[in-house]
């Protein structure tokens, strides 16, 4: 059985918190060099209110990618984002947002409307995590890679990621 992300108040169930299915991996837990043929490292980021999930996100993600930060709203990220782009640009082959879709200050859907605004497609990637569920309308399509509705689990949160890096890869 494997670990389910859900919210703080039922946040595991499963055997293994660390996600230790092989998907997207080497033997030794790190991502595989070849999606990205050893060029610059795939960075995270992580934007979700629940303190419990973005370290649990980070616990699972921290063998196989890069955690660039984690912040607590959307305005913090999209402020991050904007100070940092040159040096995001420079230092990572593609950057990962596992991005909340209800917080406060500022939504998901209005952080990656911003995000989507200044920086290419190519190089930021959004994958959604949301406990709602999502019509896929056209705006939904342009700005989000991924949508995850929660629960999900370790494995697919990985296999969001992984497809997201691949699309880079591809294009």
């Amino acid at each position: 059985m494997e670990a389910l992300v859900k919210s703080s108040s039922g946040l595991l169930s499963g055997d293994d918190p660390s996600g230790s299915n092989d998907f997207g991996r080497e033997e030794n837990g790190r991502a595989s060099a070849q999606v990205n043929n050893g060029q610059a490292p795939i960075g995270i980021m992580i934007a979700d209110d629940d303190e419990v999930l973005v370290d649990l996100y980070s616990k699972m993600l921290k063998d196989s990618y890069k955690i660039i930060g984690s912040f607590h709203n959307g305005l913090d990220l999209v402020r991050y984002v904007q100070a940092n782009v040159a040096e995001i640009i420079q230092d990572y082959f593609v950057v990962v947002i596992v991005l909340d879709y209800q917080m406060p200050v500022m939504d998901g859907r209005e952080a990656a409307r911003r995000l989507r605004s200044f920086i290419s497609t190519d190089l930021i990637k959004i994958v959604l995590a949301t406990a709602r569920p999502m019509a896929e309308d056209q705006e939904s399509k342009r700005l989000f890679d991924y949508v995850l509705t929660k629960p999900f689990s370790v494995k697919k949160l990985l296999e969001a990621i992984e497809r997201s890096v691949i699309t880079t890869i591809a294009t």
